[in-house]
């Protein structure tokens, strides 16, 4: 839809969330319960940058529900996956910014 050329909104990477399932009691583990790399393959098509794979675990829910966003525990591997995401964001959106004209603003009619 966004490389329409009626919409041509730039995309900047693709997120792969629930990624995997990681169980609380056993950290360590993936399992890959939608597939295992999809939005990877996706994005190499694409040829686009895949900016963060979010992995499925309840801490996340839990902690959204709490107000208390995983990124702020910066020691959970939740936490750095939202952080090393947001600062992918920022790497390209920078890149884009210097190297592609300014997006042009779409109009309705």
């Amino acid at each position: 839809m966004y490389r329409n050329e009626k919409v041509n909104v730039p995309i900047l990477g693709l997120i792969e969330n629930m990624a995997w399932f990681t169980p609380a009691e056993l950290p360590e583990n993936k399992y890959y319960i939608f597939g295992k790399e999809g939005c990877k393959q996706l994005a190499e098509e694409m040829q686009v940058p895949l900016l963060a794979q979010i992995p499925l675990v309840q801490s996340i829910c839990d902690n959204g529900d709490a107000g208390t966003p995983a990124a702020l525990n910066t020691d959970s591997a939740t936490g750095l996956a939202f952080i090393n995401l947001a600062q992918a964001v920022v790497t390209v959106v920078n890149r884009r910014n210097k190297e592609q004209p300014k997006t042009k603003i779409v109009g309705v009619k």
